[in-house]
């Protein structure tokens, strides 16, 4: 008799990580993302110095003379940026959501396949969906109280603010060395997300070109994991011949 070769071909573990069970939250971050940086205004005022996009200005601001500045003084493009400001940021609720799932659910992954840190990687990634979710509350507040006071808001934005970040740099820092193990995508959003949580002390603290560097690595990162859950095999079946 000959053998039967039909179950020679390898498959991964049971408890391997399968990131491509997470690809459907990853395609909303992507889409969510894209509606963003149509909605969001790329050009405003007075950015603080060193800064080039403004809703991350608006993010780190630590006066209220700072968010009038980038504003500006017309008042019909004060008005027009306002509007856009506000769609954007009501839309970002969205992209908080998805992002905090697909991110939660590669670290359970990653925890499936034997990396301790992942654990905390996943409390990590519902925190920052959660300081994001304060975050925007405040930006919302501060755009509907422009040319009045709410230096307190200010003050709860910046705590928000770091909050969420810390999070995610956080998040990178931990799972980069079981997404290096992995080789491909996954070991660019290590590298990219390792950058990126290098950078985010310094830019909380000086703000300018290492805020810009913190932002784009840890995005970056985010779509190198989309891609590579993307391009991960599928789930072999499990059910009898």
């Amino acid at each position: 008799m000959m053998p039967d070769t039909m179950d020679a071909t390898p498959h991964p573990p049971a408890d391997a990580p399968q990131f491509r069970r997470w690809i459907a939250a990853g395609v909303g971050v992507v889409l969510v993302s894209l509606v963003l940086m149509r909605v969001q205004p790329h050009r405003m005022g007075v950015l603080p110095s060193g800064m080039l996009t403004p809703v991350l200005a608006l993010e780190l601001v630590r006066t209220p003379g700072e968010v009038e500045r980038i504003f500006g003084a017309a008042p019909e493009q004060r008005v027009a940026w306002v509007a856009r400001m506000v769609h954007g940021t009501t839309i970002d609720f969205a992209l908080l959501a998805l992002y905090g799932l697909f991110l939660g659910g590669i670290a359970s992954e990653l925890r499936r396949g034997g990396s301790r840190a992942a654990l905390v990687a996943l409390g990590l990634s519902f925190f920052a969906a959660c300081f994001d979710a304060g975050e925007n509350w405040q930006l919302l507040t501060i755009f509907a109280h422009l040319g009045e006071k709410y230096d307190a808001t200010v003050s709860t934005l910046r705590l928000f603010t770091s909050l969420k970040w810390s999070c995610l740099a956080g998040y990178f820092a931990l799972i980069a060395p079981a997404l290096w193990a992995r080789r491909g995508f996954a070991r660019a959003a290590a590298v990219s997300g390792v950058l990126g949580a290098v950078a985010t002390p310094l830019a909380l603290a000086v703000r300018g070109v290492a805020a810009e560097l913190m932002m784009n690595a840890l995005s970056v990162a985010i779509a190198l994991l989309f891609v590579a859950a993307y391009r991960s095999k599928p789930e072999p079946a499990t059910g009898g011949r």
